[in-house]
């Protein structure tokens, strides 16, 4: 069995027990605020799933991977479909 983790993989720091997530996409854990005084580094964040109407959590790296990807799929688009004569 792996160890545990105890360390936030986005920015290496310690992870404080009460803020942490884990990110649904590589499943490592984060740092995640549950409230706005925490004094934590925000390493993620939430996000709704329209499909599900259910709430989940990415870390930094796995979300701009994701928005780039996407926009990357948007500009094969619009070059893959002629535009309307």
């Amino acid at each position: 069995m792996p160890e545990p983790q105890t360390n936030c993989h986005v920015c290496d720091d310690p992870l404080d027990p009460e803020h942490v997530a884990r990110c649904a996409v590589c499943f490592r854990q984060f740092h995640q605020k549950w409230n706005i005084h925490a004094q934590v580094p925000e390493c993620g964040r939430p996000f709704i799933n329209p499909e599900t109407c259910t709430m989940g959590f990415v870390c930094r790296p796995c979300d701009e991977r994701l928005a780039a990807e996407a926009e990357q799929d948007a500009q094969r688009q619009q070059t893959s479909y002629p535009p309307p004569a």
